[in-house]
Formats: C-alpha cells, structure tokens, sequence
C-alpha cells in the first residue's frame, strides 16, 4: 500500500507539532531532576508498566547444549506471555562464576542464532561475560517482516503495542538473566542493533536492574527521521516507537540522559549519513545530564567504519567496553581484534579474533548452525505470539474499566487523554470562515448546513460520520448541520507521528464535534441533538457527547457496531479508531449508559 499525503494545511500542523517537540531535545540549566521524574513517569504509562499485568513463572528449560572453545552454547526456552514460550541463545563462559551478564537483543533473520550476534556472543563468553540473546518480537522472520507490525491499531486500544511487547521481550529476557545463580546481578548489561538498540534504550531507561547499556545505530530524533522520510511514516512502521513518546518529551537525547548515572556507550555507523546529525543532539543531552549527576566518564558514544547493524568492527568496540564497565579496565591491546575477511558468498561475517584464537560461529545453512534451534520453537512468533497478548490485554481491560464505570469524573478524564484532547482549549469565541470551523490555532474542519437554518430556530441536528454515511442518512424537518471528518480520505494507514504526538484520528474528529457543537451554542442554539451516522459515526458521536456540555442528546443511526472491544476483534488492523488505552478507560456501552443516566441518550435507529 501506498504512503498517503496529508492536506496541506494539516501536514503544515504536523509539522508544527514535530518541530515543537523536536525543540524539548535539551537539558535544562535547572530543573532536570524534576523534568527527568516527570519523564519517567510518563513513560511508565505509555509503556504500561502501571497497568495491572501478571506474569508467568518463567519455567526455564534447556532444550540442547552446543559446546565452543571457551564457552558453552545453551538452547534454552522460557514462557514470556501466558501460554507463550519463547527461545534464547545463552552463551556461558568456562568456570563457575558468577559473571556478570548481558542481554543482547537482536533483529532479522534467525535473531541471535544469526553468525553476527554469535561472535558478539561468543566474544563476550571468551571474555567471561555471560550472554544471554533474543530477538524483538516481530523482528525474526525470514524473509519478508513478520506481518505482525500491521495489528498495531487493534493492540493501541487494548493498552499495548509491538514497540510496549518488544520492550516486555528486553524485560523478560532481563528476568531470566537475573534469575541464573551463575550471574552477578550488580553487573548486569544490555546491548542491542536496530530495533534491538531501541529494546536495549527502552529497558535500560526504565529498568534499575541495569547497570550499564550500548544501544548500536538507534541514533536519530523522531523529527529527524520523519521529517527525512515524506510523505510519512505509516502505522506499520512503529518500530521502537511507543505511542504518546513525544507527547511525554520521550525523545531519543531525553531517554539517553534519563539514563545517568548507568554506564552507557551509544555506538554508532559513519554509513548512515542521514543520521549523523543527531549525534551532536543526543551526546549533547546525555552529557549535561551525566555532568548534572556527577559521573560524566560513565557516558561515551563512539562512530565506527561501517554500515547501519552490528558489524564486527563495532562488536570490538562494545566487547572491549564491557570489559572496562565490569571488569574495570580494557583488554591490552592486541587482545580483542578482526580477523580476515572470509570468501565472497554466503552469509559470513567478519570474525571476533580474541587471544589470536577466531571465536567460533556456526555459519547459516551449516547443519552445524540448524542444530542450534531451540526445540520446535521458531526464532520468532511474531504475529502468532502478538495476537494472542493483544487478547490478553483485552480481558484484563474489560475488568479494569469496570471500576471506572462509578467514577464518571475520572472516567472522562482519562478519556479526554486517551484521545489526547485533554490539553486542547477552544478559542473564547470560535472562528467561522465560509464552509470552515477553526478547532485548534491554523486548523479547520468543513461544516455544510444540509437543511435551512434561520435566527428563529432553538433546535439543530449536528451529523458526524464518514461522507458516505451521510450523504445517506436522510430525515427532514430539523435545520441540520454536516461535519466533515477530517483528513478522512487521505489517512489510509494512520502516520505513526500521531501516535507518538497521542493525537489520534479518532480524537481530533471528537474534537471538532464539540467545537461544532459549542459554536452552534454560540450562534444562540439551545438544543443540539448529536447524530452519528455509520460505523464511524457511532463512534465519534458518543464519546463527544459525553465530554461536551453542550450537547443536548444524542442518536445513533445505521451502525452495526456496539463497541470498541469488537473493533479490535473485527478491525485488527483498522487504524482510524485507535486512541492509546481507550479500553482500559471506557467502551460505547460505557458511555451510552451514563448519556442514559443523565437523561440525553435517544435512540439507535
């Protein structure tokens, strides 16, 4: 599917929103500590860390052992999500221990059965550090990307996400780390490329257990890399971007500095000359905040000669780091270097030469390399792990929400945030300029008067839903005034932007349907009856009824659909009606219920 374009006019307003939040991508003299809190806290949510969550025992099992020279490769399968096991690459050095202990997380095909993450593996074992491997939930597929990216909008809803799981993946792997009697867990690390370098930043951002951290090649800004990227990014194209990120100033630079007093080397590739920029951001954040803390030797970043992923030449680097962060010095030099190149074809990486001794890796294609899967689990579940979380999440939504129902003020509040409108503030006085109502400063939405209006009229019908819907939805009798749902035909796939500014489509579209509906009331209006047509229409409808006090009540006509929940079932992959959480707050019989208690709900036609 084609990248749709925005109008203009709202691709100009998006723009704005980025270029604002690109603007918060520094540390300030004072009040960091509070600006880092804030932070922190606000990540919590937006990561799901304060939702309630149970666990499975992890249930460890080595599925197979494959010795090396100077370490031991371990098989080893543990349950992450309910019913969902996953495989890990663990890499055990000789001796008895404890070592200290390194998540590393990978991306691509066969994740950390890949040759590249088997020599950084391996490296690190030689070196006594153990090594535990993974890859990112939806990252392991051969060939094409695991499809399971694309249920994004269903999984918002439900108070997840493929960037939340990816960091759960990072978390678990982190648990069964710490959970080994074989690892010292006050010298625990993390490591990561790509998606992998996000899971990494994420986890350490947000997990104490970490002590030191080396995201590779995750050096952009948002604004960098979407503004480089017209027409934009899509909802398929999330990864490591947790929704509402700059909503709660998560920049990258921000999460970097969040990390002090953690060791932490950001290392990154001359080959993305698109990103080089960024670099002078996020040292220039991170080293205020480190030299605020008091321990500014404990950050670094570091450019290598190569391309976008974990090249040999960068694996040096981080073996090397990791052996100062914990050992408390660097190998002698000489000790950690690259050995020759092999022969052109196949998948061959560059090897980890350690002692003058190549660290072994068992090649893709080799059976060598086959006897290295874990059981009868594939590298990764992708869609066949996420949908079923997403379920999960669903269950645990509908209870939650249930406490809410007797308490409407929070209820609404929560609400007003999930759809992110809970900082918006309409003009005094709302601007009208021909067909063209203005809801936010330098945006407008269409409001066509169907039927006639006059200064004697007290009565109007206010109609939201898609143009089809109303072009069919037919009555008489009532002046009646059409809205427009903004950006309706161009959104296609939703641009992931919104997500991370947590202005859903679903939410503006409410947004202008109280602004319609405060507008008619300054036009002199006493009674506005709300009607929302079509499946979208019986949507937008409600959830604007109940936050507006200008609406008088409220009709549903020629909708099937009955709740948000069966969205998510139905529509996994429909983006327009993903607003972050929503379910965990409230679904349309929620709503409908408290319109009825309050006397303004109608009828569904």
């Amino acid at each position: 599917m084609e990248a749709s374009v925005f109008s203009k006019e709202f691709e100009l307003y998006i723009a704005k929103l980025l270029i604002a939040a690109e603007t918060q991508c520094t540390i300030p003299a004072k009040g960091w500590p509070e600006m880092r809190e804030r932070v922190l806290a606000d990540l919590q949510r937006t990561l799901g860390l304060d939702l309630p969550r149970e666990w499975p025992e992890l249930r460890p099992r080595v599925e197979g052992v494959c010795p090396r020279e100077g370490y031991t490769i371990e098989q080893v399968s543990a349950e992450f999500w309910p019913g969902i096991r996953y495989a890990l690459q663990v890499y055990r050095p000789e001796g008895k221990g404890p070592f200290p202990g390194v998540v590393m997380v990978g991306t691509g095909p066969y994740g950390s059965r890949h040759g590249v993450y088997q020599g950084l593996a391996g490296g690190l074992a030689r070196m006594g550090i153990l090594v535990v491997g993974v890859v990112a939930l939806g990252k392991g597929a051969r060939g094409t990307k695991e499809c399971a990216y694309v249920y994004n909008a269903g999984s918002l809803l439900a108070g997840t996400g493929i960037a939340q799981e990816q960091f759960n993946t990072g978390r678990r792997t982190l648990d069964y780390l710490c959970s080994r009697p074989d690892v010292d867990t006050r010298r625990i690390g993390i490591t990561g490329d790509s998606d992998g370098g996000w899971v990494t930043l994420w986890v350490a951002t947000m997990d104490p257990r970490i002590t030191a951290a080396a995201p590779v090649v995750t050096n952009y800004t948002f604004g960098n890399i979407m503004f480089g990227q017209l027409p934009w990014q899509k909802m398929d194209a999330a990864e490591g971007c947790t929704p509402e990120s700059l909503t709660c100033s998560a920049n990258i630079p921000i999460m970097t500095a969040c990390n002090a007093p953690k060791w932490f080397r950001f290392l990154n590739a001359y080959g993305e000359t698109s990103r080089l920029c960024t670099i002078p951001i996020i040292d220039g954040a991170a080293r205020s905040a480190y030299a605020f803390a008091g321990v500014p030797e404990r950050y670094g970043s570091h450019i290598a000669d190569c391309g976008h992923g974990y090249w040999p030449i960068i694996q040096v680097e981080a073996i090397q780091w990791f052996c100062e962060v914990f050992f408390g010095r660097r190998p002698d030099p000489g000790r950690v270097t690259l050995g020759e190149l092999p022969p052109p074809g196949g998948n061959k990486p560059q090897p980890i030469v350690i002692d003058g001794k190549p660290v072994n890796v068992a090649l893709e294609g080799t059976p060598e390399f086959e006897a290295m899967h874990v059981g009868d689990l594939p590298d990764d579940p992708g869609q066949g792990a996420f949908l079923p979380i997403i379920d999960d999440r669903r269950r645990a939504a509908r209870a939650h929400r249930a406490e809410l129902v007797g308490n409407p003020a929070r209820m609404l509040d929560e609400l007003r945030l999930c759809l992110g409108i809970r900082d918006l503030a309409m003009p005094p006085e709302i601007c009208r300029v021909g067909d063209r109502i203005e809801t936010e400063i330098g945006l407008t939405m269409a409001a066509r008067w169907v039927s006639a209006y006059t200064k004697a009229d007290r009565a109007v019908r206010l109609v939201v839903g898609a143009a089809a819907d109303r072009q069919q939805y037919a009555e008489t009798g009532t002046p009646r005034l059409d809205l427009e749902m903004r950006e309706e035909a161009r959104l296609g796939l939703v641009l992931w932007v919104l997500a991370l500014l947590n202005r859903p489509p679903l939410g503006m579209w409410v947004w202008d349907a109280i602004c319609a509906a405060r507008w008619l009331r300054q036009q002199g209006i006493e009674r506005i009856e709300l009607v929302g047509v079509g499946e979208a229409g019986a949507i937008i409808a409600p959830l604007a009824a109940a936050l507006s006090t200008d609406v008088a009540t409220l009709r549903i006509a020629g909708s099937p659909v009955v709740s948000m929940d069966e969205i998510v079932s139905r529509h996994p992959r429909e983006c327009r009606y993903w607003a972050h959480r929503l379910l965990w707050v409230a679904d349309l019989p929620d709503i409908l219920d408290l319109l009825e208690r309050q006397g303004r709900w109608v009828a569904r036609e």
